[in-house]
């Protein structure tokens, strides 16, 4: 979002960032979830990238995204727009991100924005989220590097470092990882891109339906790092 000034934020640019590297993938899903419900029902968000897909987004529990209330124009509005454009509408439940209620191999897409894992609960956050994820299916993430400079309120955030997040990802059984670190005024952002593999045999009993639509046709290109600075 933008500043009184005009300016655009860095948890915006990020936002922008994560949600236009789906631009490098051709994707058919049917079920895309979001872990932060910054970018499911937006304007130009997830809904809008995919129509025809059942897009959920969970939030942790007593995070909920509450929506000012702007009266009953405005609901009426959202009402007219989702009956012309025939949009499903973005399902919303609390869920820890370490439990995540979907069946293994049954999610073509998770999408992270600004999703502070965490050294504690890194490694079991990733394997959650390669468990509901089908072979093959993507997986993008952002979060706040520990070279950001935070608020007061944040400063003593549990920041993981690339590395750390890169040698994770290997251990949740993600393949093809491109990790890079944008660095947007005081906040450096590391954006996450990696395709869920096979299920392993710790995973229990895995059902794959080997005719899933959501097949990854174009692999995410190798993004170098860059600095830029909130306009």
């Amino acid at each position: 979002m933008s500043d009184s000034s005009g300016s655009t934020s860095p948890s915006e640019l990020a936002r922008r960032e994560l949600f236009d590297r789906l631009d490098h993938f051709a994707l058919v899903p049917k079920l895309v979830v979001e872990l932060g419900s910054a970018l499911a029902g937006r304007p130009n968000g997830l809904r809008q990238k995919f129509p025809r897909a059942r897009i959920v987004a969970v939030s942790e529990p007593g995070n909920y995204p509450r929506v000012a209330d702007r009266g009953v124009l405005n609901s009426l509005g959202v009402l007219l727009r989702k009956i012309l454009w025939l949009r499903l509408p973005v399902e919303r439940i609390e869920s820890s991100p370490e439990q995540l209620p979907f069946a293994a191999a049954s999610v073509d897409i998770v999408v992270a924005d600004r999703l502070l894992a965490g050294s504690a609960r890194l490694d079991v956050i990733l394997k959650e989220v390669r468990r509901v994820l089908r072979p093959g299916a993507l997986f993008l993430w952002s979060t706040l590097a520990p070279g950001s400079r935070l608020q007061p309120a944040h400063a003593d955030a549990d920041l993981v470092d690339m590395y750390d997040i890169g040698r994770a990802l290997g251990r949740a059984g993600f393949a093809e990882p491109v990790l890079d670190v944008d660095r947007l005024g005081d906040v450096e952002v590391i954006q996450v891109a990696a395709f869920a593999g096979a299920p392993r045999p710790e995973d229990g009993d895995a059902v794959v339906d080997s005719s899933a639509s959501g097949e990854i046709l174009v692999p995410v290109d190798s993004i170098g790092r860059r600095v830029r600075m909130p306009s």
